[in-house]
């Protein structure tokens, strides 16, 4: 799982894609994810992925497991919730298709131009919208420079550069160990 090192705006995707799954598809994910948030809080925190994994018996330590968290959590909010959670377990467990990428697309790009513009982005990030962070994003598929991401651009980031985009918090191998280790260990 590379969720941990994508780009802001390929990070959105996935959160937007994940609100959208239907969830029977999505059935052992939660089992996992209510196993991990043994305090019933409907997230995830620090200290709960903490214990999860000491149980597993895993490699990471205290300081790996905090980067990956900070990865998967995307609001800042010091928790996991389970749409970030789903996000960044989606392509590792195939619930990106092409239909599901077209039906983002069209989310985003909220006035039907084929395109995701600045504005678009403004509007779904609510009153999370910074303009720099915006532009991050717009750049991070913008492989046209033209200061916005059409959909063979938006398709390039979902498959040809997974890894653009800001810098990582975390790295793949450590996001890979605790992926396993949550999907073996809560068997």
């Amino acid at each position: 799982n590379r969720f941990c090192n994508y780009g802001r705006l390929k990070k959105t995707i996935l959160m937007t894609m994940a609100r959208t799954i239907e969830r029977s598809e999505v059935d052992r994910l939660r089992e996992i994810f209510l196993t991990v948030d043994t305090e019933d809080a409907g997230t995830i925190s620090i200290v709960e992925l903490k214990k999860s994994l000491s149980k597993l018996n895993t490699s990471m330590d205290d300081s790996d497991i905090e980067k990956i968290f900070e990865g998967i959590d995307q609001d800042q909010s010091g928790q996991i919730h389970w749409a970030e959670f789903l996000a960044a377990l989606s392509e590792s467990h195939g619930l990106i298709t092409m239909d599901r990428l077209a039906a983002v697309f069209d989310r985003l790009d909220t006035e039907g131009k084929g395109y995701i513009s600045h504005e678009n982005l403004k509007v779904i990030l609510g009153k999370d919208y910074d303009k720099d962070v915006v532009e991050g994003m717009i750049k991070e598929a913008d492989f046209k420079n033209n200061g916005q991401i059409d959909y063979e651009e938006f398709l390039q980031l979902m498959f040809a550069n997974p890894e653009s985009g800001d810098v990582a918090v975390g790295s793949i191998n450590d996001s890979r160990k605790v992926v396993a280790s949550l999907t073996h260990g809560s068997s």
